[in-house]
């Protein structure tokens, strides 16, 4: 039987108050009361606690001395470098995966572009959806590089990485933007034309973070 994981009050407060900061719910410098979060998510003020002390060293929140907690002013500067750092990896993967990719792989990658075309037709896409469907392409084209030391340094940013995924689903028109080049990237990985994959990796990845970090929507076509 498969176990199936429950994540602790610690980690749906941490996912909470990340994805609140990240998204600029929680604006750069507001303070973070442990009793008003907590009323908030419905838990008690202990998880609360363990989820901002994971948070200050993630560098998403800063401790002031007999002031309390609040959010970074540097969140932005943050998320640019680890745009940068996924930039870097995830166009090395998308390389790898254009010299090693089987027919089974094309295959696989090819059906989850299917499912994300399908996601940007809806009238109200389904963001949950298309986050995992996002995800889920991602994973595979690391997986297809079969280079373990790839995916363990992009373990270390994986959780902001996560939030600002989810960040950039919300902006208009992005979903439809997010398809195309990841369709892009497919093309390159299913032509065996390394150089292209990669560029193409890390292009999405860049104007990605562009876009979000200078709240720039990008017109429906």
């Amino acid at each position: 039987m498969r176990r199936v994981h429950v994540p602790s009050l610690r980690d749906v407060a941490i996912e909470s108050i990340r994805d609140a900061i990240v998204s600029g719910h929680l604006r750069s410098g507001q303070a973070l009361r442990e009793r008003a979060l907590a009323e908030q998510l419905g838990i008690s003020t202990t998880p609360i606690k363990e989820a901002l002390r994971i948070l200050v060293q993630q560098g998403l929140v800063i401790t002031v001395p007999r002031k309390g907690n609040f959010v970074s002013t540097q969140v932005d500067s943050l998320l640019s470098e680890v745009s940068m750092i996924r930039a870097q990896l995830e166009g090395a993967a998308a390389r790898l995966a254009a010299l090693k990719a089987t027919d089974e792989d094309l295959e696989l990658l090819q059906g989850q572009l299917a499912v994300m075309k399908k996601l940007t037709r809806d009238d109200v896409p389904d963001a949950r959806a298309l986050f995992e469907a996002n995800t889920a392409f991602h994973e595979t084209v690391r997986a297809i590089a079969r280079n373990s030391m790839i995916t363990q340094f992009l373990q270390t940013v994986s959780d902001l990485d996560r939030a600002f995924r989810k960040r950039a689903l919300e902006m208009n028109g992005e979903v439809l933007l997010g398809f195309k080049e990841h369709s892009g990237i497919y093309e390159a990985i299913a032509a065996k034309d390394p150089d292209v994959a990669e560029l193409e990796m890390r292009r999405h990845i860049m104007e990605t973070a562009g876009r979000v970090l200078n709240k720039v929507d990008t017109p429906i076509r």
